[in-house]
């Protein structure tokens, strides 16, 4: 393992893990997106691998030191992924591996959404990912939630997720959990086919405001097809050396498919005459023209074949000072370049802020504009330079493929509520209080306006990624989850380590409540070392290549007994399992057919997808236990999206001929009924 550090570096950190380098990658690990969220932390550790994570966790377990740890450093709020502790940074997990045989991805902790699209683009598949790619972390973005130009049709990023690697405070890897069980060092991901985008970002100067707001409710009103989606910025920006910010609107216009007969973006159309260029155009679709320049008939909107350009353009759609990034004439950036490109360039300070609303009407539009209005007037004499309020409208249906329960963050199907962003930029600390004051006040007035149009409620979760910190509690973020995982935190946490990192940090259950006999956040993949007075090396990471066959047979039963009978519920199949990355996939049959399976079993609980050739599929949730003859079968639930339909029981590597019979399965059920409901329906 390789430390940077800088003339503050702690004796008490010396403890014979690591070799101390002097360099110049101390800066890189430290800084972020905006210099009020960047620290100068008096270590900062880059760990190789995951034994490397294991000695870190060791010494910080040890010493209770304080530390944070940073993937790409977008984190707005200060001292969350930044410290005056040990600065952790996760750049050389940048490894990225597609599956074929899965379809699923593994992808470093330290890898920033650029590497992963273009690597993605590549293979003609994506991920549920960050609408904005340029320079922003993996690891943050999902472990939040993940909200995705995307999520119309497939949910939330964490939705996506088969597994996740972490590295607990006691120094052994297991699979599931979040920033508040321990240093995750990689995600397996579900992808899905990429074909053609097609849509515009569009620029609209603030004369045509009230045209644009119409616009915007008339898509929110009329548009229900998940592959349309809009990102509007009412935006006030003032630049060196002027008198007055600059007011514009801009849109994000997406279509996840070919130019559809149907256009939803027809309202905004009718206004892109005056629509001004937004700088550089890495998608190809024209935008850097101005319409006197456009030859007769072309077509603002355009299709483009790579989802990565889609991606960065939505984060030039936020890039605070777009003449940074490259202009015509120059080449595009390569991933390392992209990596660094709107992080720390400018000094400047800023924070994001939301509230949770699940539609936008009219009212509340005007609201945003008029607030965004009211906030600019504070640029020039507080020394500000960008004042954004966001749109970002989600259909009710985001959630119905979401597994229910499992995730941290809590989201269930038919409450969709998205981040109404506020994103404010300024130049000097002294100013730092007045605007996130101003900010609050800014949120506080739409939050009102969002009431009293039954487009919030005081029991939606706030999404962290975008959360002021000085508004927001831990009981904001988890909600209904929070008692749940105190109890997962005294379990996997007892000594509280991780209270020492920043972010909204979920307290220890008191240890009166502190059993849980099954949880579905954190399970275990290697066993705790033995540590006795001397130094033990940490355990290395299981090996990731190694499969093992399994063959199950079992039978699956209704829920509605009208059900049972119309067939024998009979199936039988193969499987490979990579105990390393907890990844099984296989094929197999029963009555309605052949079908393949991909999901996950990580020793204690089983999830997979049985995907059938004519494009239908049913999703199963379960765990082990004994069959009482010294093996293992599997039982739970089956179903699809938020409805289980029934229950399944499946016996491991049975001998030759079937080896159970349909009573026998049922008995199995019926005897395990009350251990079936600790099982969370939901396939991760």
């Amino acid at each position: 393992m390789h430390v940077q550090f800088d003339l503050l570096y702690s004796s008490a950190l010396s403890d014979g893990y690591s070799t101390l380098i002097v360099s110049s990658a101390y800066n890189d690990s430290n800084r972020h997106f905006v210099e009020s969220s960047s620290g100068q932390s008096k270590i900062a550790l880059i760990p190789n691998d995951v034994s490397d994570v294991q000695s870190i966790m060791n010494i910080i377990a040890k010493y209770k030191i304080p530390f944070a740890v940073k993937g790409g450093g977008h984190a707005m709020n200060p001292d969350f992924s930044s410290t005056t502790g040990v600065q952790i940074y996760m750049s050389r997990f940048n490894r990225i591996r597609y599956h074929e045989d899965t379809e699923l991805v593994d992808i470093g902790a330290g890898c920033v959404w650029d590497e992963v699209y273009r690597d993605m683009s590549k293979i003609g598949r994506n991920i549920v990912g960050g609408a904005s790619s340029q320079g922003v972390g993996v690891a943050g973005y999902l472990l939040g939630g993940g909200f995705s130009l995307k999520t119309n049709r497939f949910g939330l990023g964490i939705d996506n997720v088969a597994a996740i690697q972490i590295v607990l405070p006691n120094g052994e890897v297991h699979n599931g959990g979040g920033n508040n069980f321990g240093i995750v060092t990689r995600f397996t991901l579900k992808t899905h086919v990429q074909g053609n985008t097609w849509g515009a970002p569009l620029t609209f100067k603030g004369q045509h405001e009230e045209a644009v707001k119409g616009a915007i409710a008339n898509f929110v009103a009329q548009e229900r097809r998940p592959e349309a989606a809009i990102v509007a910025a009412f935006r006030y920006r003032l630049e060196q050396g002027k008198a007055d910010p600059q007011h514009s609107i801009s849109v994000l216009c997406v279509f996840d498919g070919r130019k559809p007969d149907k256009d939803p973006f027809e309202r905004f159309r009718a206004i892109t005459k005056d629509a001004e260029k937004m700088g550089e155009d890495p998608a190809g679709w024209n935008r850097s023209k101005k319409v006197s320049e456009r030859k007769k008939g072309e077509d603002w909107l355009h299709e483009v074949k790579c989802y990565a350009d889609v991606n960065m353009m939505a984060s030039h759609h936020h890039a605070f000072d777009p003449s940074k990034l490259p202009g015509d004439g120059q080449k595009k950036m390569t991933p390392s370049q992209s990596r660094w490109a709107m992080l720390g360039t400018d000094n400047a300070r800023g924070r994001f802020g939301c509230i949770m609303v699940s539609n936008f009407t009219r009212p509340l539009i005007d609201a945003v504009a008029e607030q965004a209005r009211i906030a600019s007037e504070s640029l020039k004499p507080r020394n500000g330079r960008l004042v954004l309020v966001d749109i970002w409208p989600f259909l009710q249906t985001a959630y119905d493929s979401s597994p229910p329960g499992w995730t941290a963050w809590p989201h269930k199907k038919g409450k969709v509520f998205g981040p109404l962003l506020a994103y404010f930029l300024w130049d000097k600390a002294e100013d730092d209080d007045f605007w996130v004051k101003k900010m609050e006040r800014i949120l506080k007035n739409l939050r009102t306006v969002a009431l009293r149009e039954g487009c919030t409620t005081n029991d939606a979760p706030v999404y962290s990624n975008c959360a002021l910190a000085e508004n927001t509690t831990v009981e904001d973020v988890y909600k209904g989850n929070l008692e749940r995982l105190k109890k997962l935190r005294r379990k996997y946490d007892p000594d509280d380590v991780m209270r020492g990192a920043g972010g909204f940090r979920i307290p220890l259950a008191d240890d009166d409540d502190a059993d849980l006999s099954s949880d579905s956040e954190v399970s275990k993949v290697s066993q705790k070392p033995k540590r006795g007075k001397d130094k033990v090396p940490p355990p290395k990471e299981p090996a990731q290549d190694s499969q093992v066959p399994l063959r199950l047979e079992g039978f699956y039963t209704y829920y509605d007994p009208r059900m049972n009978g119309q067939d024998d519920g009979y199936m039988n199949f193969s499987l490979l399992h990579n105990p390393g990355s907890s990844v099984i996939h296989g094929s197999g049959t029963d009555n309605a057919g052949g079908f393949t399976i991909q999901g996950m079993f990580d020793g204690q609980q089983v999830r997979f997808t049985k995907r059938y050739s004519g494009g239908w599929e049913w999703h199963y949730s379960g765990a082990a236990m004994s069959n009482g003859q010294g093996g293992v079968c599997f039982t739970g639930v089956w179903g699809q999206g938020n409805a289980p339909y029934g229950a399944f029981v499946l016996l491991a590597n049975p001998s030759k001929g079937k080896s159970i019979s349909s009573k026998a399965a049922r008995t199995i059920i019926s005897q395990s009924n009350d251990f079936r409901q600790t099982i969370p329906w939901g396939y991760a």
